[in-house]
């Protein structure tokens, strides 16, 4: 599934693109390693399109679509995020923001693989000293859990998961 974005800039299809942050509606090849204003991969065929084909490039939002890639060998089923080469996705190495998942193998170098559009924030540290894994649970009525742990600094990330009623309200601050 894609849709037609004003692209600037010599695209690629198979590149990787962005939005510009300081224009209204207007979308560049991406430049930066693990870009996090990827929208999409220009793609070279798509099935189903969802606005006038008369304006810009066809990006892929959603589906399977041909990427461009650099870098070391990318296993089926890794994580593709931006890199520093214009337009290509490498395998993201550490959490990052990604555009989506290979659907084939990579031997490195410079090619173009199919990949699984999937755009989002991905957390794929694994080593204990990068990644804890807590479980705590939030006394009724409560508006404030203190998690005591000398790994989490200021600077760390945490992830909450909401178990129970996906309908309820939930409020998370700093």
């Amino acid at each position: 599934m894609a849709e037609y974005f004003p692209v600037v800039g010599n695209a690629q299809k198979g590149d990787i693109i962005s939005y510009i942050e300081e224009e209204n509606d207007l979308f560049t090849v991406s430049t930066k390693e693990n870009d996090t204003k990827v929208i999409g991969v220009y793609s070279s065929n798509p099935t189903l399109t969802l606005n006038n084909p008369k304006v810009g490039k066809p990006v892929a939002l959603q589906g399977r679509v041909p990427i461009n890639v650099v870098g070391e060998a990318i296993k089926k089923g890794d994580y593709l995020t931006a890199s520093a080469t214009a337009g290509k996705a490498k395998k993201a190495t550490s959490s990052s923001f990604v555009v989506g998942r290979a659907l084939e193998d990579f031997k490195g170098g410079s090619g173009q693989i199919i990949c699984l559009i999937e755009t989002g924030w991905k957390n794929l540290s694994t080593s204990s000293s990068k990644q804890e894994s807590l479980t705590d649970t939030f006394s009724v009525n409560s508006n404030l859990q203190v998690v005591n742990n000398m790994a989490i600094s200021e600077n760390s990330k945490v992830y909450i998961t909401f178990k129970g009623d996906p309908g309820s309200r939930h409020w998370v601050d700093n």
